[in-house]
């Protein structure tokens, strides 16, 4: 279960799938293996869209997480996520973030507090080597549903950059049927405002498989 890109301590029920597509350019799948274990993958075609000049470099996305309930309301996790280049040329761009996770609250109402650290290696000059980012990625993220097919959702991170943090905002509804989930949504940030008041829309559909 997740947010608009951020996940929940919750685990899916082994045996259980989903499958997601953010603006039909990102893909990935999830699956439980246990109680407490849950794996997928994926595959992102944005950024060689938006690539000016080079060979055609999708990323091949690989996660993991694990979790349990340690009391009636109070789950907590930690999760695993590589990012890599398949092209030959580009090999060394990949990205590696682990996190750990604590959600309170039921499936139809709660948030999440989310910290992790990030490894990159996203030039070729890198040679494949990751490099570790000490300053921590931090997430916050809720969802409340008003009725059994609307909820409320936000999503907000702080990015590490050169010039110290960049904090990005998302907010929006969420429509669930029996199988689908709709998301529409706004990202924002300080850079982001100066250029769209409200945000740049953020559009995702999950499938229960």
């Amino acid at each position: 279960m997740s947010y608009l890109t951020a996940p929940s301590a919750f685990q899916l029920p082994a045996g259980r799938g989903t499958y997601q597509t953010s603006y039909l350019l990102i893909h990935t799948t999830s699956i439980g293996l246990s109680r407490h274990l849950s794996v997928g993958g994926g595959v992102e075609l944005l950024s060689p869209l938006l690539a000016e000049k080079g060979p055609f470099a999708p990323f091949i996305l690989l996660h993991a997480k694990a979790g349990r309930q340690l009391a009636r309301r109070f789950h907590v996790g930690a999760s695993a996520a590589i990012w890599r280049s398949i092209s030959e040329v580009s090999s060394a761009r990949q990205l590696l973030l682990m996190q750990a996770l604590g959600t309170y609250g039921q499936a139809n109402r709660h948030a999440t507090v989310g910290i992790g650290w990030g490894w990159a290696a996203l030039t070729e000059a890198a040679s494949g080597r990751l490099q570790f980012e000490p300053r921590p990625i931090i997430s916050l993220s809720g969802i409340s549903h008003l009725s059994g097919r609307w909820a409320l959702l936000t999503e907000n991170r702080m990015l590490p950059t050169n010039d110290g943090y960049l904090i990005v905002y998302g907010y929006g509804v969420r429509l669930s049927g029996k199988r689908l989930a709709l998301d529409l949504a706004l990202l924002n940030s300080k850079d982001l405002s100066a250029l769209f008041i409200a945000g740049v829309p953020f559009v995702k559909l999950a499938v229960r498989l």
